[in-house]
């Protein structure tokens, strides 16, 4: 992203007073002098979204950045500037006020540093962040010999910010092929153990390894958002991710690309493993883009078998948003195949927003059972029931309040525990149910057991911000 330039302070002194009050600065490294600072407008009102704009073009340019609202340096010429101050007077306020407020937020983009530290301070620096300098440590032992490009978040989550991670720092590698691996600081606990489990925070951290030009110079703000909403997502659910799990983008990996990555598995880093940290363990799990189709495979085995069978032509399991579907080759698809016919699959559980059950009595006859459910799920379902439950494992749907458990039987039987549905299913009725189930809205009814029908009803899939972006059914 190309950053505006910067200007000096007298021309931003004579800028100030009629700037943007809405427009953000900021500041470029500030050693002992301050010479120019970047002005940035943002035309986004609120201000969260504010300061992530300004941070985002920010930290393209620094490892550490401190940034102003210009209705505060309005503020401060205001108020601090005589209004008779010549030139010189005027610089040199701003230039300590601005030099003040680089080691205010250094400080906060860094826990680590005491701006008030002398320096002849004996303390060691680093001993209020052991999860941080232990996940240095294990990316210095990778990369000896460079200094990753490192995105700090301005206002941390400990402090009322938005941001999950405190930060993330991307390494340029040119083997196997050119890519930036990133790993993030913030799932784990960086400074204090915040419990006294063998894990340290949510015993994770994030890696993505992300294909890129061999001349590349800085890696796309969209990978930091990317990782920044999976951290999000953990912290906000508190579902951990694990070695050989799949998540569904709902749409591209990369905003507004025509890339065919449209979901995520998760494998172990391939390189940095799991280390111990005095605060616990962290294991470093890679996100690993896949196409629909390899999703849909994931879901029919298991994932981390398919990445085994995808390594070969996927090296370090590297994202490259510009790759086709691999399953397109013969080699590939013939042994995810046969895993599936052999193994059966591992995903027990589809959660939905869209399910519910309902039982009527009928004179004379067995209970009339009805469930609703979601267009996107009953194809799921026809899809995994035949992979489930013949391998003698039950399979289980997951609504808001109410839940479906299928199970295997030698008989076919509905029964029902609480707010759960039990169906005890055939191996001759799952294999009519899953050529009976359609991704289209309807009614179906159960082959061999007519007292079980499904009503689907449309599935609405919608992107980050709420919109519908597509309707199954």
């Amino acid at each position: 992203m190309q950053l505006p330039p910067t200007v000096p302070l007298r021309t931003l002194l004579q800028q100030a007073a009629h700037a943007d009050p809405e427009g953000w600065l900021y500041l470029r490294k500030v050693p002992d002098a301050l010479d120019d600072v970047g002005f940035i407008h943002v035309d986004i009102p609120d201000e969260p979204a504010a300061v992530q704009n300004a941070r985002a073009l920010a930290w393209a340019e620094t490892d550490w950045l401190p940034y102003l609202p210009v209705e505060d340096l309005q503020a401060l010429l205001r108020e601090r500037i005589a209004p008779d101050a010549d030139d010189a007077a005027q610089l040199e306020a701003l230039r300590a006020y601005l030099l003040d407020e680089a080691a205010f937020y250094r400080a906060q983009l860094d826990p680590r540093i005491d701006p008030d530290a002398g320096d002849d301070d004996d303390d060691d620096e680093s001993d209020g962040s052991p999860g941080w300098d232990a996940i240095d440590a294990a990316c210095a032992r990778l990369y000896p010999d460079q200094e990753p490009r490192h995105f700090g978040t301005l206002v941390k989550s400990w402090m009322g910010g938005h941001d999950p991670l405190d930060g993330i720092s991307a390494y340029k590698r040119l083997d196997p092929q050119p890519h930036w691996h990133f790993v993030t600081y913030g799932l784990s606990d960086l400074y204090q153990n915040s419990h006294d489990g063998a894990h340290s925070g949510w015993g994770l951290e994030l890696s993505f390894r992300l294909a890129c030009a061999a001349d590349a110079i800085e890696p796309p703000n969209w990978a930091l958002n990317f990782l920044q909403n999976l951290a999000r997502y953990v912290n906000d659910s508190s579902n951990v991710f694990r070695d050989g799990d799949w998540m569904s983008a709902n749409g591209p990996i990369a905003l507004e690309t025509d890339t065919l990555l449209r979901s995520m598995g998760f494998v172990l880093d391939p390189e940095l493993g799991t280390i111990d940290t005095p605060n616990g363990s962290v294991a470093f799990l890679q996100v690993v883009g896949l196409t629909a189709a390899e999703e849909a495979a994931a879901r029919r085995w298991k994932t981390r078998n398919l990445l085994d069978v995808l390594q070969p032509a996927m090296p370090l399991w590297i994202t490259d948003l510009s790759r086709p579907c691999l399953l397109q080759r013969e080699d590939l698809r013939r042994q995810v195949q046969a895993g599936c016919e052999r193994e059966g699959s591992s995903s027990g559980i589809l959660h939905t927003d869209v399910l519910d059950w309902r039982q009527q009595k009928r004179l004379l006859r067995t209970p009339l059972t009805e469930i609703v459910l979601g267009a996107r799920q009953a194809g799921d379902l026809a899809e995994l029931l035949p992979l489930r439950l013949p391998f003698g494992r039950e399979f289980a749907l997951s609504g808001n309040n109410r839940m479906v458990m299928l199970q295997p039987a030698q008989s076919d039987k509905i029964t029902v525990a609480g707010d759960t549905l039990v169906l005890h299913l055939t191996d001759a009725t799952v294999r009519g149910l899953a050529t009976t189930l359609r991704t289209q809205a309807g009614r179906y009814v159960t082959p061999g057991l007519p007292q079980l029908c499904w009503q689907v009803e449309p599935t609405q899939i919608r992107d980050h911000e709420g919109r519908v972006v597509e309707t199954i059914g």
